[in-house]
């Protein structure tokens, strides 16, 4: 059995419903139902908007970034919120259940490898590369450089 390609995505709502363009998870999903059809594998969609906290602390989050000229992480900090409180055991138990000890992980995110490393998964890591627009590329500089994700948008930026 080949080992599949999994994408554990999670919701949001803000891009992913009404097409909001300053993030890449809409393209993220469209990306990552493109690779698991042509793979081999599935995506595992989490209901947790707003990196875990959920929609009503991602639109103050999206607000006090907007008024007070802060990225997410420093937004939710000022809120007395984790920056990124998502836990991966859910995810992985999923695939526990569905016979899979090991997987081809499609993410940038650090903390989903280990997460999912740490329940008892084995990763080979797969990256996702999202073109920068504009719009986006002050996000995902904040994800490279605080949430440490692994693709380099600093050298990269928008249209790369």
């Amino acid at each position: 059995m080949s080992v599949p390609l999994v994408r554990v995505q999670s919701a949001c709502y803000t891009a992913e419903i009404f097409r909001a363009t300053d993030c890449d998870c809409h393209e993220q999903l469209d990306e990552s139902l493109k690779r698991v059809h042509r793979e081999g594998g599935f995506v595992l969609y989490m209901i947790c908007d707003g990196r875990g906290a959920g929609l009503l602390t991602k639109v103050r989050g999206l607000a006090l970034g907007d008024t007070h000229d802060m990225d997410t992480w420093d937004a939710y900090k000022a809120l007395g919120v984790e920056p990124d409180p998502r836990d991966y055991r859910r995810p992985a138990l999923v695939l526990a259940d569905l016979g899979l000890r090991s997987i081809r992980l499609l993410t940038n995110n650090p903390r989903k490898i280990t997460g999912l490393e740490e329940a008892g998964i084995d990763i080979d890591h797969v990256a996702l590369k999202i073109d920068a627009t504009p719009d986006s590329l002050p996000y995902l500089v904040t994800k490279q450089r605080k949430f440490g994700h692994l693709y380099d948008y600093l050298a990269e930026g928008p249209g790369s």
